[in-house]
């Protein structure tokens, strides 16, 4: 931790001036939400889940010198690997058509699974980015009443 520090420390200075500190917590994850265009198409990253995780991991090491670089990471990057999940899922195990298997109890776990893929995707950016941040904020406030 002390490599990002060292690395990270002419930027924190400026971003404790230019930002905020309401909006320190959701500026990961907004990083992450628009993240830069050209990362994504390329090998290890064409997947959007890593690819939010490490924009939204060090965004945190940049600007917050307090930030849990692994659960912002984390946080980032579970709405893509959860709607990615529940989509493989409803596609594999999913009722085809008008078949008998639609009483079936895995059909049924894979039907509801393509609905949360569905609710995950048509969540709006800001409901995504808000829960993230207020998930964050809340482990953080946590954190500090159990050290009372």
């Amino acid at each position: 931790m002390g490599f990002f520090k060292k690395i990270f420390k002419p930027v924190r200075k400026i971003a404790k001036k230019i930002i905020p500190k309401e909006l320190k917590p959701f500026l990961p994850y907004l990083a992450a939400s628009f993240g830069p265009a050209g990362l994504a198409s390329s090998g290890i990253f064409s997947n959007p889940a890593l690819t939010k995780a490490i924009i939204a991991g060090t965004t945190a090491a940049a600007t917050d010198e307090d930030a849990n670089i692994l659960r912002t990471a984390m946080l980032a990057g579970a709405p893509d690997a959860l709607s990615q999940g529940l989509g493989k899922f409803s596609q594999t195990y999913g009722a085809v058509g008008d078949s008998a298997d639609k009483f079936n109890m895995l059909t049924k776990a894979a039907d509801y699974a393509g609905k949360g893929k569905q609710m995950i995707d048509n969540a709006g950016l800001l409901k995504t980015v808000g829960a993230q941040g207020g998930i964050d904020m809340s482990i953080k406030a946590a954190e500090l009443n159990q050290k009372k």
